[in-house]
C-alpha cells in the first residue's frame, strides 16, 4: 500500500512550476525557499518562486455530506536580473500573466488576483503575482481519490 498522500496544494504548485519551466526555460523556477532573505538565484536572467498563500472555504453546500467550495491562492515571486529600470519588467510580467491566466489544473482554471512591484535587492527587481483556483471539496470524492 502507498502511505503517501499528495495534497491538492502540492499538485497545483507542481503543475504551476512545470508550466512556468516550459515558458521560462532560462529562469530558475522552483518552490519559494524557506529562507528567502538568503536566497540567491543562479540564473543570469531571473527566477520564479511559487508559494502557497492561503485557502478560503465557503459554508457547506449540503446537509447530507461535506461539500463546499474553496479557493486556493498562490503567490509567484518573480526576480529579474540585469534590468536597468522597473518598466523593463512589464514584458516578462505580461508573459507570466498570459501563461497563468486560464491555466487548467484539476479541471479548473487559474485566475489572476493581484500584481505588484515588491522590492529591489542588490539590483535584482522583484514583482509578485497572486493567483487563485476555485475547487469543490466533496468528502465522497476525496475519499475515493486519496490513496494510503
Amino acid at each position: 500500500m502507498n502511505n503517501t498522500i499528495t495534497s491538492t496544494n502540492e499538485v497545483i504548485e507542481n503543475a504551476i512550476i512545470e508550466e512556468l519551466k516550459k515558458v521560462f526555460p532560462e529562469f530558475d523556477v522552483e518552490s519559494f525557499p524557506s529562507d528567502f532573505e538568503h536566497y540567491n538565484f543562479t540564473s543570469p536572467t531571473g527566477c520564479l518562486l511559487v508559494k502557497y498563500l492561503q485557502s478560503d472555504y465557503s459554508d457547506q453546500n449540503t446537509l447530507w455530506h461535506v461539500s463546499q467550495n474553496y479557493s486556493i491562492r498562490f503567490n509567484i515571486i518573480s526576480g529579474y536580473r540585469g534590468l536597468r529600470e522597473y518598466r523593463q519588467t512589464h514584458k516578462p510580467q505580461q508573459l507570466l500573466k498570459d501563461t497563468l491566466q486560464g491555466l487548467e489544473i484539476l479541471g479548473r482554471k487559474i485566475q489572476i488576483v493581484k500584481e505588484q512591484f515588491l522590492t529591489e535587492i542588490n539590483t535584482d527587481l522583484y514583482c509578485g503575482l497572486t493567483v487563485k483556483i476555485e475547487l469543490i471539496s466533496d468528502a465522497d470524492y476525496c475519499n475515493n481519490e486519496t490513496s494510503f
